[in-house]
């Protein structure tokens, strides 16, 4: 399966080159509250895209961003996705634009109010009792319990168009829960390249059998709690 073998080296160069996204709990770029892999078939070839809604620290904002490893040529292999886009960084002063309150989160055109008051945060375990505004941590986390999940990614067809997809693309699946390497698994010594994980490899195989259903063989992990060890729960409601 030649497309199978390209698929699984650009995966493997892609983390050689610090480009594969590795689940990080803050170690170096970003804290990641969850991901989703989605499958794309064209009669040329085939593209997996991991898309992670984090917060980047380095951009202070909120947001998902988008993966992209594929065997038909494609415009970029990283993009911000369609969604959620907060900012949280500090302003010149140092100042955060987070307080403690209802937030109020815009994505695909619907408004979303999520409960962020102090008694809302340590109920969940995100703060401890202390402190005059809530952490970017706690706001990504919370954000991500109250949204419906297809609020936080990307629809299938701005993921296609923004890496230059083929016109025949077809999505074939998206995953909500596999095992993902972590960024540590990847980039300490020695490195735990993606093809050797199993469920990288199932979305792989499926995906170059023109197979909508994937078979994962490995526990899934693509939790918060099951990566960085916690998870908040809440509800929200569209206005």
């Amino acid at each position: 399966m030649e497309s199978l073998e390209l698929l699984l080296q650009a995966l493997d160069a892609a983390a050689a080159n610090y480009e594969f996204p590795g689940w990080e709990c803050g170690q170096q770029n970003a804290v990641i509250a969850t991901m989703r892999a989605s499958g794309f078939a064209a009669a040329s070839g085939v593209a997996l895209v991991f898309e992670q809604f984090e917060h980047s620290i380095k951009e202070g904002v909120i947001q998902p961003t988008a993966f992209c490893f594929a065997t038909v040529p494609t415009r970029r292999w990283i993009s911000p996705g369609d969604g959620v886009s907060l900012f949280v960084g500090l302003d010149r002063d140092g100042r955060s634009p987070l307080v403690f309150g209802d937030l109020r989160v815009a994505s695909h055109g619907q408004t979303f109010v999520v409960p962020c008051s102090k008694r809302d945060l340590v109920t969940a375990g995100l703060i401890a009792d202390e402190g005059a505004a809530p952490s970017a941590c706690a706001v990504l986390l919370r954000i991500c319990e109250v949204l419906p999940r297809e609020a936080l990614f990307s629809p299938p067809d701005h993921l296609q168009r923004v890496f230059g997809l083929p016109d025949d693309a077809a999505l074939l699946f998206a995953l909500d829960a596999w095992r993902h390497p972590s960024f540590d698994e990847l980039y300490d010594e020695p490195p735990l390249r993606p093809s050797a994980c199993a469920d990288l490899v199932a979305m792989a195989e499926a995906l170059c059998r023109r197979e909508s259903r994937v078979q994962l063989r490995d526990r899934p992990n693509t939790t918060w709690r099951e990566q960085c060890g916690a998870s908040p729960t809440a509800s929200a409601k569209p206005v």
